[in-house]
Order: structure tokens, then C-alpha cells, then sequence
């Protein structure tokens, strides 16, 4: 195949084609850069949606994935008998390892069964939202409180961002007799006859 001259009838027509495939490869270059900047654009876009609008649901997916509080103590013993304070000392533990967390308000309930704690009814005492991080030395502050009675109770405590961890394990503690003038039991022991007569008849 000889090879084209300028001078040749077909030179100009090779030329057009030539100019004309590469008008078409920078357009199409041209779509392509187009479409990848576009692309680059929406990925960008959607990324700072998620920040700005999903943090927060991101933080409380996380928070949530912490454990309840635990180690629920009264008067600093895990479900103790016995317990004479009208106002024992409620205490926990934030279970959370993360860096910084921390605990920003709680909320105890008291009933007497653990059926109304878990059906949201608490009968003894609520303490309705407290904004505080104390977590050791809580006063109960409910009414007055029954002798030889078992009272149960839980905790809610909420992190940064007011978002809640899960609420607590119900715990409980015992009360004792409260008060001297609850005690009515008799002495049990080996009495003389005689000795037993006159104690009876309030004799000295």
C-alpha cells in the first residue's frame, strides 16, 4: 500500500476523519471527568450527612453497646438483710471502658416486686430524672420504710450527649426491724417453776 501525499485526492478526506476522532476522545474524556467529579461530589455529600446528621444516632448505637450499670449496692453490700437505715445509701457502677464517658444524671426506681419495677410501676419511690454523676452514696428518699420488708430497685443512667445506657439488673435489699419497739419476741431458755411464777406476778 503506497503511502498518501498531500498532494493526493484522499489526503484531506484522512485528515477530516482524523480531526474528527479526536474531537470525539476529548468529549468523551471530557463526559468521563464530568461524571467522576459528580460522583465525587455525592460521595463527599453523603459523608457529611452521616457526620453532622447521624453523630448523634452513631453515639447512642456505641453508648447502647456499653453495658447497665452493675454492682448496685445498699449501705455498700450487694442485696444485704437487715438493713436498719429509714434511708439506706444507693450505689453503682457506670460499665462503660470507653475514654471519657462518664455518667451525666440518673434516675432510681423502688417498688415491692419486681413485676412493677419491669412493667415501669414502681410503688415505693421514683426519683424522676437527677441531673448529678454521683453514683455512690444515693440517699433513698422515698416514704417510710416497712420492717422485715424486702424492697426491690433498679437504676436508669444516661451518658454524654444525653443519651441512656441500658437500664440496670433489678437488686434488692432487706430491711430489719427499724425500730426497738419492734422487737416482740420472747426470751427462749430454761425457767425454774418458781422463778417463772413470780415473773408472771411482776414480783421483784
Amino acid at each position: 500500500m503506497m503511502p498518501l501525499h498531500k498532494s493526493d485526492a484522499g489526503w484531506e478526506q484522512v485528515q477530516s476523519v482524523r480531526r474528527s476522532m479526536s474531537e470525539s476522545r476529548r468529549m468523551g474524556q471530557g463526559i468521563c471527568s464530568a461524571r467522576q467529579e459528580l460522583a465525587f461530589v455525592i460521595i463527599i455529600a453523603a459523608a457529611v450527612m452521616m457526620f453532622v446528621v447521624g453523630g448523634s444516632h452513631v453515639a447512642a448505637q456505641v453508648q447502647s453497646q456499653s453495658g447497665a450499670p452493675d454492682h448496685l449496692q445498699c449501705d455498700a453490700l450487694m442485696e444485704p438483710l437487715g438493713i436498719d437505715s429509714p434511708h439506706p445509701m444507693l450505689s453503682w457502677h457506670l460499665h462503660d471502658d470507653r475514654y471519657g464517658a462518664r455518667q451525666t444524671a440518673y434516675q432510681i426506681q423502688v417498688a415491692s416486686s419486681p413485676a412493677l419495677l419491669t412493667a415501669g410501676k414502681p410503688d415505693v419511690w421514683d426519683s424522676g430524672r437527677v441531673t448529678s454523676d454521683e453514683s455512690a452514696g444515693v440517699a433513698y428518699n422515698g416514704g417510710a420504710l416497712e420492717p422485715s420488708k424486702r424492697y426491690y430497685w433498679r437504676v436508669q443512667v444516661w451518658g454524654e450527649r444525653d443519651v441512656p445506657y441500658p437500664v440496670s439488673e433489678i437488686s434488692w435489699w432487706e430491711t430489719g426491724l427499724l425500730k426497738a419497739e419492734n422487737w416482740r419476741a420472747q426470751w427462749i431458755g430454761y425457767e425454774e417453776e418458781e422463778h417463772r411464777r413470780v415473773r408472771e406476778a411482776n414480783a421483784d
